[in-house]
C-alpha cells in the first residue's frame, strides 16, 4: 500500500502494538541527542504503586537528579564529597539535591557520616524494557543512521520502514544487523513484522532511563490526585 505521511506510518503501527502488558507509548522525546519517532517503554505496575507511596508529588525533577542516580545506580555508599567532585554544579546545587532524592525514597542519606546510597533497584526502578523506532518511507539509509544514534540508551532502537522492495529490504536488514539494531515492517495498515531483534537487553543505566522512570511515576501521581478530585 501507500501511505500518505510519516505520521501515518507511525500512528498505525502505535495502533497495532500489544496492550497486553503494562507500556507507556511517548513520541518525540528529547534525548539530547535526537528526538525518536516513538518510545515504547514497559514498565512494573507493582513498584508504581509502591513509589506512590512515598511520592511526594512537588515539580519535576531536574537534570542533575537523573545524572545523580544513573551515577549512584552502579555504587554502594558514596562521600557526598566524592560526589560534590564528580559533578559539574555548585556544592549547595549537590546538597539539595541529594536532600530532594532522599525526601522523594529514591536514596538513602546518612547525615552522621555524610554518604549518600541509591535504593535497591528492584523497589524503585519500574521501567523494564525501552525501545526506540525511527520510521521513515522510503530514506532507509537515513533512518539507520537516526536509529543508531539510540544504542547510548537502549539496546532496542528499530527502524521502522513500509513494506519495500526486497532488494531495498535486503541491503537495509543487512545494514541494521552490521549495526545492531532492530528491523520492523509495517506490510500494511493491520499487520507488522519484526524482522530482526535485538541480541542484547534494552535497558541501559542512563540519566534518560531515570528521567523516564520519574515521568511514570509522576503521571500516576497526578492520575491519582485528578481522580480523588473528582
Amino acid at each position: 500500500m501507500i501511505w500518505e505521511s510519516e505520521q501515518s506510518l507511525v500512528e498505525h503501527y502505535i495502533n497495532l502494538i500489544p496492550k497486553d502488558k503494562p507500556i507507556k507509548v511517548m513520541r518525540e522525546v528529547e534525548t539530547n541527542f535526537g528526538r525518536p519517532d516513538i518510545l515504547l517503554v514497559e514498565y512494573n505496575q507493582s513498584i508504581i504503586e509502591k513509589r506512590l507511596t512515598h511520592y511526594k508529588g512537588g515539580n519535576e525533577l531536574s537534570k542533575i537528579m537523573y545524572y545523580l542516580l544513573a551515577y549512584l545506580s552502579d555504587k554502594r555508599w558514596v562521600k557526598i564529597s566524592t560526589i560534590k567532585k564528580s559533578f559539574f554544579a555548585s556544592e549547595s546545587s549537590v546538597e539539595k539535591t541529594i536532600h530532594l532524592l532522599n525526601q522523594q525514597g529514591l536514596i538513602d542519606y546518612d547525615k552522621e557520616l555524610d554518604l549518600a546510597k541509591i535504593k535497591k533497584r528492584s523497589n524503585i526502578l519500574a521501567v523494564t524494557n525501552v525501545q526506540s523506532y525511527e520510521a521513515k518511507l522510503s530514506k532507509w539509509k537515513y533512518a539507520i543512521e537516526q536509529a543508531e544514534r539510540h544504542l547510548w540508551f537502549t539496546g532496542y532502537s528499530a527502524v521502522l520502514l513500509p513494506n519495500i522492495s526486497t532488494s531495498i529490504l535486503n541491503k537495509t536488514i543487512e545494514e541494521c544487523t552490521s549495526k545492531g539494531l532492530s528491523l520492523t515492517v509495517m506490510k500494511d495498515e493491520n499487520t507488522f513484522k519484526v524482522l530482526l531483534k535485538p541480541q542484547k537487553k534494552s535497558l541501559i543505566n542512563t540519566p534518560l532511563l531515570w528521567q523516564l522512570n520519574e515521568q511514570l511515576v509522576r503521571e500516576a501521581y497526578n492520575d491519582r490526585k485528578t481522580i480523588k478530585i473528582l
